[in-house]
């Protein structure tokens, strides 16, 4: 079937009167959609199987959203002040289910695991914050706007 899919394609590509001067390369697009896309003809590393790194968990951190993923379970923050959502991946790929209320010993064994791998990869404290201290200047400028 593949090969009958491919033909077509090169049949189509090599048809004069479908030629355009800047048409995408649909045959090389189709053949990575099938699998033929990672032939690596040129690559010393060609059959070769190589594994995923063995890790604990993986992490997140983008302006201030954050997320871990331990095994089916993620659990997932919007913003730097938002709330801990919990999900089970398995069951709700989605993430319609929070999970966090049913199961906080989890969330919290998860948001612990972030905090730890924050501090070690460098992403706390956030920039401009020197151990917690932008909270407090937050607060004092807030304070100080509203005497004005």
């Amino acid at each position: 079937m593949h090969r009958l899919i491919l033909a077509t394609l090169v049949v189509f590509a090599l048809s004069p009167s479908l030629r355009a001067e800047r048409k995408p390369n649909i045959i090389v697009i189709l053949a990575d959609d099938l699998g033929y896309g990672d032939v690596q003809s040129n690559n010393p590393e060609r059959g070769k199987i190589h594994q995923p790194i063995p890790r604990d968990a993986m992490y997140w951190e983008h302006g201030g959203n954050a997320a871990v993923r331990v095994g089916d379970m993620k659990l997932v923050r919007q913003g730097r002040d938002g709330v801990w959502e919990l999900y089970d991946l398995k069951t709700d790929r989605t993430e319609l289910h929070n999970l966090a209320a049913a199961q906080p010993e989890k969330a919290q064994e998860l948001a612990a695991k972030w905090e730890d791998w924050a501090e070690r990869a460098h992403v706390k404290p956030y920039p401009g914050e020197a151990n917690g201290s932008a909270k407090k200047s937050r607060a004092k400028k807030a304070g100080a706007a509203d005497e004005k």
